[in-house]
């Protein structure tokens, strides 16, 4: 929207396949467009209470992930702390290391050197089901890739990652189909994922639908760690509106919640701590309280000359 404003002189707005209107730039705003997107106030900024940080549930330490031809660290000798109850949001231009650390986080990519420490346990040469069954929830970067099966139902997506626990599988292997149901339903209810209907095919679905189930099923299957990569990524104003209050949710909750966006304004929204990657490397970190788009975007472009 900010580049609608930026360099059209009208804009009109179309919702569910209908013309809504037609607003010249002088006579509206990011807000009154917002609203006619959605059909509703919609409130751009993210409330919320200041974090109440507790014990460390996820811990790097001097960790190094090399690139996949092993020719050069992509992620070079990275250290931090999350801890329950709080936010800590990853900034950085796109391709300096964001994908690949998160990668090695979730056990998709094996690390170089150093350590990933969760709830104090060493991690690093786990399994991504023992780090899942660990406590670690992912909302992955791309969702068509790794978020949802698209062939699959709203219900057997809605199980992806747990089908072989109970209650959704028995000891011999065999799937409950009435448990998966009944927990596919109350997830689609409690996050607002239309079609409401579980049987149908999730390639049916919009990018924003898809979303709210992959975040749904995240959180709700009970993790200690939620990791949120581009977690509003391609979605409509609505949706990324309910996505951030359940991230916010979920950290009141008490998880531990490591936000990656590429879009700056989601980062200092919802973060309680910022940390730049750039080239691999922290650059520096930044309290909310303290984190300004021109700070961040020194520290995105490497430069270290940047007060905390």
């Amino acid at each position: 929207m900010d580049e609608a404003m930026e360099i059209c002189d009208r804009m009109s707005v179309m919702r569910d396949g209908k013309m809504i209107g037609t607003v010249t730039r002088e006579e509206t705003s990011t807000t009154k467009l917002a609203n006619m997107m959605v059909g509703r106030e919609v409130i751009l900024r993210v409330d919320k209470t200041p974090a109440q940080p507790k014990e460390v549930k996820l811990a790097l330490e001097r960790v190094t992930v090399n690139s996949l031809d092993h020719h050069k660290p992509v992620v070079n000798d990275v250290s931090f702390d999350l801890r329950a109850g709080e936010i800590l949001g990853i900034a950085g231009i796109e391709g300096n290391g964001q994908s690949e650390l998160v990668e090695a986080v979730v056990g998709l990519r094996q690390i170089h050197d150093g350590r990933i420490l969760v709830n104090g346990e060493d991690v690093s040469d786990d399994s991504t089901r023992d780090r899942r069954e660990g406590g670690i929830s992912h909302i992955p970067e791309d969702r068509n890739e790794r978020g949802i099966v698209h062939t699959y139902t709203t219900a057997m997506n809605s199980i992806l990652g747990d089908a072989h626990n109970e209650p959704f599988c028995g000891p011999i292997g065999f799937l409950h189909e009435p448990q998966i149901r009944e927990h596919a339903t109350d997830l689609v209810e409690s996050y607002d994922v239309r079609p409401r209907f579980i049987n149908i095919e999730s390639d049916r679905y919009s990018g924003g639908t898809a979303q709210k189930l992959i975040v749904a099923r995240e959180i709700e299957r009970g993790p200690s760690i939620l990791i949120a990569s581009q977690p509003t990524r391609g979605v409509d104003i609505g949706a990324i509106e309910f996505i951030h209050n359940q991230i916010v949710s979920a950290r009141d909750r008490g998880l531990a919640v490591l936000l990656i966006s590429a879009d700056l304004n989601e980062v200092m929204s919802l973060s309680d701590r910022i940390i730049v990657l750039y080239e691999g490397q922290i650059m520096g970190e930044l309290a909310q309280a303290n984190a300004t788009p021109e700070k961040l975007g020194l520290l995105m472009a490497g430069s270290k000359t940047v007060a905390s």
